[in-house]
């Protein structure tokens, strides 16, 4: 196996879609990291992903071409992650490495393509909400966060709480590439 830096193309570190085949099925009620409903502040650290230094996406999650509302992927959760940076979540180790080309998606830390009810960050529910925060900086070649509607409209999602651009602490500047939240309507992905 090869680490996804190195792989000849752009792979995501963690790839969420539907299944198309016979049974198709819709990924749904899926957690990436931190659940105040499970974890306590205890756990933050140890459920707290490092998803960085990957060829392309941090994170990418999507409906495909032929999917029905029924097979909509939908529901998934990325909360209390550090995407695009080291384990401090103070340094960049970046997502995009592969393409030189600069755009919104390459490289982004998160994508969302044409999901429902997805969040990125806290539920803003009172309940670990600063443990739900995750820290999307310092991807090369994308959005830290982008949106966009491909074979669907991306609706009903939350990008909330995040240190988006900034470090850990808040304030270590930590650029991604591109605008730090991209929403596409038109799903040209450019």
């Amino acid at each position: 196996a090869k680490p996804n830096a190195t792989r000849d193309g752009i792979y995501p570190a963690i790839n969420i879609q539907q299944y198309l085949g016979a049974g198709s099925f819709a990924p749904n009620n899926i957690v990436i990291g931190f659940d105040d409903r499970i974890h306590t502040a205890v756990d933050a650290p140890f459920v707290r992903n490092i998803i960085s230094g990957n060829g392309g996406r941090g994170v990418a999650i999507a409906t495909l071409a032929g999917a029905t509302l029924a097979t909509r992927t939908n529901n998934i959760v990325v909360a209390g992650n550090y995407i695009g940076v080291d384990a401090t979540g103070n340094v960049a180790l970046p997502n995009g490495t592969f393409s030189a080309a600069l755009t919104f998606s390459t490289g982004a830390g998160v994508t969302l393509n044409s999901v429902t009810s997805c969040r990125v960050g806290t539920d803003s529910d009172g309940v670990e909400d600063a443990f739900e925060r995750n820290v999307i900086s310092g991807n090369l070649n994308g959005a830290g966060v982008y949106l966009v509607s491909n074979n669907f409209t991306v609706s009903n999602n939350t990008v909330a709480g995040n240190y988006i651009g900034v470090g850990a602490n808040g304030t270590t500047a930590l650029g991604n590439g591109n605008s730090g939240v991209y929403i596409n309507s038109n799903g040209n992905g450019a």
